[in-house]
């Protein structure tokens, strides 16, 4: 399984995952980390300009192939784009990204619910 989550701070989970640059990549496989990778992307790139400014295609996408995407905060189109591209994406208050992992291998994370649409 692969998640990506939002890492635009470069110290936590953080928000706005379709204008996010930076997102920590996990492989998990059979309740393990395989790996954690960092993915950095222009502007250009984002799933926010993806999918708004057709700048590039959805598989032009260094996240394209995630099973799962977590962050802080999204809204209700972006979960929308995301599933018809067959991606979860969930949102969360747990800040610590390994500990995110952690908790969601064991079936303790707590997710929380999506409102209405942000305004950017």
């Amino acid at each position: 399984m692969k998640i990506a989550l939002s890492f635009q701070n470069g110290h936590s989970l953080s928000g706005h995952a379709g204008r996010c640059t930076r997102f920590l990549v996990y492989i998990i496989e059979e309740n393990k980390v395989l790996s954690k990778e960092l993915v950095e992307m222009d502007r250009d790139m984002t799933f926010h300009s993806i999918f708004h400014d057709g700048t590039y295609s959805f598989s032009e996408n260094p996240l394209h192939d995630m099973d799962m995407i977590i962050s802080n905060s999204m809204g209700l189109g972006f979960v929308q784009k995301m599933k018809s591209n067959g991606i979860e994406a969930l949102q969360s208050d747990e800040q610590d990204p390994d500990l995110l992992i952690e908790k969601y291998m064991k079936g303790e994370l707590h997710f929380t619910e999506i409102k209405n649409h942000h305004h950017h």
